[in-house]
């Protein structure tokens, strides 16, 4: 187990590396966007449900297939912690059209809290996700064979790849973390619905050079999403406000950031969109974050036409 986890870490290290990186909100081809545990913070004896967010804009709808591993403790790019991590749940191995791109896990052991170290007060479940469009993924028997791990260059066979983790907690608190909401989302000062809501945000191009004009886009969030919790730097606790902020992506076109983040809950968080010069149709992933590890997204189609 620990071979394999310190081999999907490094594999998941050089998959964002090389001279053809992208930049970060720029989606051209497979990617793990984000995952999510809902609910990102349980009591011992609850579960969860684990979802990742995926693109593969130019798969043409070949296969993609995933592998999960769960273990007790934060994973590192420490070989020593990854060999001491401890299995949590049996791994599953699915395609997207089987489920592969949901985990759940009906429930935690009632002792759980019983691994926790002197003094601390939650105790971190990590998961790892591997996913393969268009190849071939080992075998789990393969997979968990310490003796004969997988070489890196053959976790997906003939196909893309990439490798995320998530943290979720289990703890006894009262209050909960949960989850940020994405309440609505502003296109060229028009309210622009998700995809699964048929929303298709449209501007059109007047420049003389074409779609060459920032655009831009304004997100809030729900106002239950900004919680208050306990902070404890160097000893002294002190309860602060949540920090929540947005992490764009685009399949086309270039975002004016990565992240945004506001003074005025519950929002906007703004962005602007530049569109190629001939504009066209693309897909746009706003995912919101906490500072806890709380995760939720959406996803819209933006297009920008050039007037007639």
């Amino acid at each position: 187990m620990g071979r394999l986890l310190t081999a999907l870490f490094l594999f998941a290290m050089l998959a964002g590396c090389g001279e053809d990186m992208e930049s970060v909100n720029q989606v051209s081809k497979f990617r793990v966007l984000a995952v999510q545990a809902d609910p990102p913070e349980i009591k011992p004896g609850e579960g969860t449900r684990l979802t990742v967010l995926w693109a593969d804009p130019k798969g043409e709808g070949r296969e993609v297939s995933f592998v999960w591993i769960t273990c007790l403790g934060y994973l590192s790019a420490s070989a020593d912690l990854a060999s001491s991590c401890e299995p949590f749940s049996m791994p599953q191995m699915k395609t997207a059209e089987e489920g592969g791109d949901v985990y759940l896990i009906p429930f935690t052991p009632p002792d759980a809290l019983a691994k926790m170290l002197p003094g601390e007060t939650r105790l971190e479940v990590t998961a790892t996700v591997l996913g393969c469009a268009g190849g071939t993924l080992p075998s789990l028997d393969d997979l968990m064979d310490a003796k004969n791990a997988p070489a890196l260059d053959e976790m997906c066979a003939g196909g893309e790849s990439f490798t995320a983790f998530k943290t979720f907690v289990i703890s006894d608190s009262d209050a909960p973390n949960t989850n940020p909401e994405i309440d609505k989302l502003y296109f060229d000062s028009k309210l622009l619905l998700p995809v699964e809501e048929d929303g298709v945000g449209v501007f059109k191009c007047t420049a003389s050079d074409g779609c060459r004009s920032d655009i831009a886009v304004k997100l809030y969030f729900t106002e239950d999403s900004f919680q208050t919790y306990e902070k404890t730097t160097f000893g002294k606790t002190e309860v602060v406000d949540e920090a929540n902020y947005v992490s764009w992506f685009v399949s086309g076109g270039e975002m004016g950031r990565d992240r945004s983040g506001t003074s005025e809950p519950p929002g906007p968080y703004e962005v602007k969109w530049l569109p190629p010069l001939d504009g066209g149709k693309y897909t746009l992933w706003a995912v919101a974050h906490d500072v806890r590890g709380g995760v939720s997204w959406k996803t819209y189609s933006v297009e920008a036409r050039t007037a007639k």
